[in-house]
């Protein structure tokens, strides 16, 4: 009849609607679990503390009691993250992975494997949860990246059912997404590692050019300044006793000998002033502005602020500051087309500081970093070396028209 109609429609529309309110809540559920897991692993932190943040935000979420995360490391597997079961639990299982436990098909397949009921071998059989109840279930998903399995997550219930297909979905994507930050942690930790051993490297390199550069100036300075020297004498002596031609041809070769030597001396302070070994770091520059002032004939004011009242800074900080400085002049000598200049060095209670400064065409100083062939961009590139090896950062200020400064500040 017509009510038994209306009634089986009202039935079978509640029913619907019922269904449809879970599926609703089911995928609300699902959505805030992937969330609450893309948080976590998108909060910048070590890797160990990223997955326990993520695993625990799961837990939380699905409201389930316990998960574990273990990640491969070459031919082992390492347990990596545990929760709501016992530690020694999470040992068992990392002892018996690679040895018949059927959650190995999560790592030699990419399957998902669901667990239930618990067979003998399975490590989750002689342990509790933290609340004292059984473990009756479990699914273990593997954690992937372009395809490649990293490790697995795995995730226990109490209870006796069945994970569903959309449950396993679910820690499937969270794999994924757990994928993602592992393989991201570890290129970022292979990029560290390859740097410091690239500043290591770079230390050395730096080192041994300094201990060349020490060693050729002496050599310069004392056998061949000697030599010179004494070839100066030498034809001094020639000349007293020659006739007038020919003390002029000797004279002609001692004034070429005085200007060698003064070339050899250039040379010598160029390669390593002995005034910054001797005496520091404001003599050497004093003594080096003085004759870049007269070689290129450039207005330059030096101010030395704070170091003759306090005692010397150590010699890797003073080489640093030195080599900057000497590099940065040099770029403006060649390139800079300027007429003055400006250096300021002052001495700080935790740091020290040096600024460059002139009034030349300037350059655009992202197109010379970022081009293939400008050789300026090696300078520039050294100066902030120099500056990172000793802890300390380099600033290059400079555009088309204005002049360009140079900042650095070294920690000491």
């Amino acid at each position: 009849d017509e009510i038994g109609q209306l009634s089986t429609a009202f039935n079978r529309m509640t029913s619907e609607l019922d269904s449809a309110q879970r599926a609703m809540l089911r995928r609300h559920r699902e959505l805030a679990a992937l969330n609450a897991v893309a948080n976590a692993v998108n909060a910048p932190a070590p890797l160990a503390e990223t997955l326990e943040r993520s695993l625990r935000a799961l837990l939380d979420t699905l409201d389930l009691p316990a998960g574990w995360i273990f990640l491969l490391d070459g031919e082992q597997i390492q347990l990596t993250t545990w929760l709501g079961m016992p530690l020694e639990i999470g040992r068992r299982e990392v002892a018996t992975a690679l040895h018949g436990c059927p959650c190995t098909i999560a790592l030699t397949d990419k399957q998902s494997v669901v667990v239930v009921p618990l067979p003998e071998r399975c490590p989750m059989r002689e342990g509790k949860l933290n609340d004292a109840r059984e473990i009756a279930s479990h699914v273990t998903v593997p954690i992937l990246a372009r395809d490649h399995v990293l490790g697995v997550l795995g995730i226990a219930s109490a209870d006796t059912h069945t994970f569903s297909a959309d449950e396993v979905n679910l820690l499937e994507a969270v794999g994924q997404q757990l994928g993602i930050a592992v393989e991201n942690a570890r290129l970022w930790d292979d990029l560290r590692e390859k740097e410091r051993v690239r500043g290591q490297l770079l230390e050395k390199v730096i080192v041994a050019q300094e201990e060349e550069r020490k060693r050729i100036a002496r050599e310069l300075h004392d056998d061949t300044g000697q030599a010179i020297t004494s070839l100066m004498v030498g034809l001094r002596a020639a000349s007293d006793t020659s006739e007038p031609a020919t003390r002029t041809r000797l004279d002609t070769l001692r004034d070429i000998a005085a200007q060698t030597l003064e070339s050899v001396k250039h040379m010598a302070r160029e390669l390593r002033p002995a005034l910054l070994d001797d005496l520091g770091l404001a003599a050497a520059l004093e003594r080096y502005v003085a004759g870049y002032r007269a070689n290129f004939g450039l207005t330059v004011d030096l101010q030395m602020t704070g170091f003759h009242s306090n005692g010397r800074l150590s010699s890797e900080v003073e080489l640093a500051l030195y080599r900057i400085i000497q590099e940065a002049l040099t770029n403006i000598a060649k390139h800079a087309r300027a007429h003055n200049v400006s250096i300021v060095v002052e001495r700080k209670a935790c740091a020290v500081v040096g600024i460059v400064e002139d009034d030349g065409r300037g350059f655009d100083v992202r197109a010379i970093l970022e081009s293939a062939q400008d050789e300026s961009k090696l300078g520039l590139h050294g100066m902030r070396e120099r500056a990172e090896l000793v802890g300390g950062r380099l600033q290059i200020e400079s555009s088309p028209g204005a002049g360009s400064s140079v900042f650095v500040e070294i920690p000491i």
